[in-house]
């Protein structure tokens, strides 16, 4: 059998969706949340250049990476920057888990990005 799959953004708009589609498919999934662990989640806090992503990749064969930032609020002072941390500071760090590319590591069959990296 597959090994688990890894979603970030996993209570997103598509998210939401692919879980229960591999959810049907009887996949093992691993679900990268902000705070809560249990259920199938792993918390990994905010995600953007600091974001520790071991626990959440243990076992994991397959990363989809739907996490990012969609929308501003008007209380934002520099919204660019926020996009930039999140989605492309963000999305590199899970690239290159520390001392590692993930391409490279062991288990690990593919990765797919669908998050905007603005």
């Amino acid at each position: 059998m597959a090994g688990s799959v890894l979603i970030t953004g996993a209570t997103g708009f598509v998210g939401q969706g692919l879980v229960a589609h591999l959810t049907g498919e009887g996949r093992p999934l691993r679900r990268a949340v902000r705070a809560g662990d249990g259920d199938g989640s792993v918390a990994v806090g905010d995600i953007g250049p600091d974001t520790d992503w071991a626990r959440a990749l243990e076992g994991v064969d397959t990363i989809v990476h739907l996490a990012g930032r969609a929308h501003v609020t008007a209380r934002e002072r520099d919204a660019l920057a926020q996009f930039r941390k999140v989605n492309a500071a963000g999305t590199r760090r899970l690239a290159r888990v520390p001392g590692m590319v993930c391409a490279d590591r062991k288990g690990l069959s593919r990765a797919r990005n669908s998050a905007s990296l603005t």
